[in-house]
This record gives structure tokens, C-alpha cells and sequence, in this order.
């Protein structure tokens, strides 16, 4: 290990545990020294990383390592997939950023593809990277921290009944089952709260058999008419 001035440079040496040495060229001894410092704390606490081992495109460390995993056939579809749709396939490892992660995020929510679509993709991609980091050959995994799509939670996505059929249904239903639709569809109330009514709360017949008299509530809309 050591610093040394060459010419208007300064060149800091490191030397590997199998005897090979690693070096950078600075412009300031202080930069030299840094790296220096670095490169030995990387070791001494087994974190080092050697920059030339980075050099493999993407598309060759994903090739070499899925021949070496143990998948279903679905799972090699979808790891191939995913490893397919980056377009970053043909930089090296170490050269890869989260800025190129993002792009690509960014790139299929603009393809209008949904977010759980996007979502396996990316962690697909995100264990080709995590491989490459245990492998030693990057420092860190560059897809971490990047933000992808939220999932639509399931109550969020349920379709409402339009005015017309929320109308035949209650044409169709038992009158006994009328009032029931109408404070389901109508008056903004949980499952529990519009079974509760009894009989004392039922529509006039009139109105039970109208059907659709007012907008059907929204998700999440509180209800208007408490008495």
C-alpha cells in the first residue's frame, strides 16, 4: 500500500489477498490517499469488491447465473422476460445506476403496464443484481431504494352497479329483500349496517318498488342522512 507522485499524478497501490495489485491515478495526493483508505477498510472488514470484476454486461452475469439455478419452467419464462426488457443489457455491471433503473421503471409505466406486471419484473431483475453482489462482483445493488407502482388495493378496484341495474335489481328482487338493496346501493352504509334496519325501517312500497331514485354512493363516501 502506498502513494506515490508521478509527474503531475499521484498513484495509490493496493494489494490483494491472492498477490495481485490494484491501483488508481489522482489529481490530488488527498484523493489518492482516500481511495487508499477505502480500499483498505474495504478489506480489513471483507466488503472489498474488485472494480475489474464488474466488467460483465448484464446480460452475460444473467445468463451465467440462471444456468446455474433451480427453477420451474414458469419461473425461467418469467426471469427471461424480465431479464429481456432492460435496456441496460449490454452495460457492464459496475456501471449500472439507479438512474438506469428508474428509466426503465419509468419507461413501462409509460408502456400503460400494470403495476403488478411492473412489479414482478422489476424484483425478477432486482434478484439478478442481489446475485451479482454476492457474487462479488458490484459493491452494492443498484435497484435499491427505486420506486415502483403502487398495487390498486382490491376494495379500490370493485366496479359500481350503474343507477339501471341497481333498478332491476330491485325490480327483480323479493319485496321482503327491497329495502336491503336500496340502503346497500343507495345510502352509504357498511354490509353490518344495512342489515341492521327492522322492519319499522323498510321503504313504502312505492319506493321499494321504484328502484333507482338517486346516484349510488362512491367508495369511501360517508353517509348524508343520518335520521
Amino acid at each position: 500500500m502506498s502513494v506515490s507522485k508521478r509527474g503531475n499524478v499521484y498513484r495509490a497501490r493496493v494489494y490483494l489477498p491472492d498477490g495481485k495489485q490494484r491501483s488508481k491515478t489522482c489529481q490530488l495526493k488527498s484523493q489518492a490517499k482516500q481511495w487508499e483508505a477505502d480500499q483498505m477498510a474495504a478489506l480489513a472488514t471483507g466488503s472489498f469488491v474488485d472494480p475489474k470484476a464488474g466488467r460483465a454486461t448484464f446480460t452475460n452475469y444473467y445468463q451465467d447465473w440462471a444456468n446455474r439455478q433451480v427453477w420451474e419452467s414458469t419461473t425461467v419464462k418469467a426471469m427471461n422476460l424480465a431479464a429481456g426488457s432492460v435496456p441496460f443489457a449490454n452495460l457492464p455491471l459496475g456501471r449500472i445506476r439507479r438512474s438506469n433503473i428508474e428509466q426503465w421503471v419509468k419507461a413501462m409505466v409509460v408502456a400503460d403496464l400494470a403495476a403488478g406486471t411492473i412489479k414482478t419484473r422489476f424484483n425478477n431483475v432486482r434478484s439478478v443484481f442481489r446475485a451479482a453482489v454476492r457474487d462479488r462482483l458490484i459493491p452494492h445493488d443498484p435497484s435499491e431504494g427505486v420506486a415502483i407502482p403502487r398495487q390498486r388495493r382490491r376494495e379500490a378496484a370493485i366496479r359500481l352497479p350503474t343507477h339501471e341495474q341497481v333498478g332491476a335489481l330491485m325490480q327483480a328482487a323479493d319485496p321482503s329483500f327491497k329495502t336491503f338493496i336500496a340502503l346497500a346501493a343507495f345510502a352509504g352504509l357498511r354490509l353490518g349496517e344495512a342489515a341492521a334496519p327492522g322492519r319499522r325501517h323498510r321503504l313504502p312500497p312505492q319506493e321499494a318498488g321504484r328502484g333507482a331514485t338517486g346516484p349510488a354512493s362512491q367508495p369511501g363516501q360517508r353517509r348524508a342522512e343520518a335520521s
